[in-house]
């Protein structure tokens, strides 16, 4: 029997212009949902078709400490920077115990939807953290391989 993967080794790419940047410590909103409509077949009184419809995306939110202002300058950028916004790309790549990639969610269209800066308290013993939410209009994953665990 197969072994899940561990969720706490992963590498995050944004393509911003070309360059691939970024380091996080945590990743969610990998998940998309289908719409279902329903049809009233005549004749069929003892239940509803269900098609399909469009699908959605969640919003991917990244976490990552506060050392550069990397985030924050992403979506400032974005937001207030001079010409025009640029859509971001990117994937997320879970590794397996090998350390080898072993599955790839690539996300397009990107728009920096918000930006949350550090919660800053002389009371606490943390890490300064700063997330970043961004809105996409598509999601694929890619398995490169199964589990290595009997």
């Amino acid at each position: 029997m197969k072994q899940p993967f561990g969720s706490f080794a992963f590498n995050v790419k944004l393509n911003i212009g070309g360059e691939d940047v970024g380091s996080f410590q945590e990743v969610s909103g990998l998940g998309s949902q289908i719409e279902v409509q329903d049809y009233m077949e005549g004749g069929r009184n003892n239940s509803v078709v269900k098609l399909p419809g469009h699908a959605s995306f969640s919003n991917i939110s990244l976490k990552k400490g506060f050392c550069t202002g990397f985030l924050a300058q992403l979506y400032f950028d974005y937001c207030y920077g001079s010409g025009k916004r640029q859509r971001i790309n990117g994937e997320i790549t879970l590794l397996g115990d090998d350390m080898q990639p072993a599955v790839v969610w690539r996300f397009v269209r990107g728009i920096p939807l918000k930006w949350d800066g550090p919660q800053l308290s002389v009371n606490a013993n943390t890490l300064a953290v700063e997330a970043l939410e961004i809105a996409h209009e598509g999601l694929s994953v890619q398995v490169l391989k199964a589990p290595d665990h009997p």
